[in-house]
Parts: structure tokens; sequence; C-alpha cells
């Protein structure tokens, strides 16, 4: 057997291991009439490898992915028919919270945080989510943070 066929062989296995990985999580999200089909967690892996690829991230598992679906799928702000797009979504705007915030903020904490702020003032938009909430709370917490790190070094210094 030929090397790239050997790789095609590799990635199709990987590709279908990952889809029944997310795919596990219509357990819960079909108590909420959600599910997802094998095209839709194909379309949430491309989309994640391509979040990844556009922040400049590296993620070996998916955990991260289904965490987001298990959270979010029992929120009345999603239907099965935005249930993919929904998801691809908030991986975005997570990932992209992990690099603006210096991955300071813990994944279940984010997480957590996204799922108060989407269910509550943002009203199911992710881009208001993303925009408004998110990017006001890391500023916040930034500042909060850099303020006491240099508190610290200032009473390490006495």
């Amino acid at each position: 057997m030929d090397l790239p066929a050997l790789i095609n062989q590799i990635n199709t296995l990987q590709l279908e291991v990952s889809k029944n990985f997310i795919m596990e999580s219509n357990q819960v999200s079909e108590g909420f009439g959600l599910q997802l089909t094998p095209a839709g967690a194909e379309e949430i892996i491309n989309a994640r490898n391509g979040h990844l690829l556009e922040l400049g991230r590296v993620d070996t598992d998916l955990g991260i992915v289904k965490k987001i679906i298990l959270t979010f799928c029992s929120s009345s702000y999603v239907d099965n028919s935005s249930f993919v797009g929904t998801v691809n979504d908030l991986v975005h705007t997570f990932y992209f919270c992990k690099n603006h915030s210096h991955d300071l903020i813990g994944d279940d904490d984010l997480i957590a945080l996204m799922q108060f702020y989407f269910n509550g003032s943002c009203g199911g938009s992710v881009e208001l989510l993303r925009e408004r909430e998110l990017s006001a709370f890391i500023r916040i917490f930034l500042r909060a943070y850099h303020e006491n790190a240099s508190g610290r070094e200032e009473m390490n210094a006495i």
C-alpha cells in the first residue's frame, strides 16, 4: 500500500471516530428536540478545524465542542434548524475569547459565562455574546488581572 492511500485511510477513520464522539451528545440533546446527523457532526468538526487554523490555535481533542453542545442544547434560543450553525458560532466564540483572554479564563468558566450571557442579555445572539458581553468582560478581566499582578510585584519588592 502506498503512503498517500494509507494517510487517506487514517484521516477517514479519524473523521468517523470524531463524528461518533460528537454524536454521543445526541443522548442528551434529543431530550431537548435537537439531534446531530453525521453530516452535521462533520460540519461542526470541519468548522472547528477552520476556526483553530484561523485563530492560530491547537486543540487535540473535541472535548470543548462536546461541552458546548451539551451546555447549549437546553437553551430555548436553539432549535434543530439552527443547531449546527449555532454550535459552530459558539465554538468560534469560545476559541476567540480564549485567544483574547490569553487563556487566563478556564474552559468551564468561559463556557458557563457564555451560557449565562447567551440565555440572558444576548437573547440567543452569538454576535452580541462575542462583540458586546464577552468583549467587555475580557477587557475588565484583563485590566483587573494586570492590576492585581502589578500589585503583587510591588508587594514582593517591599
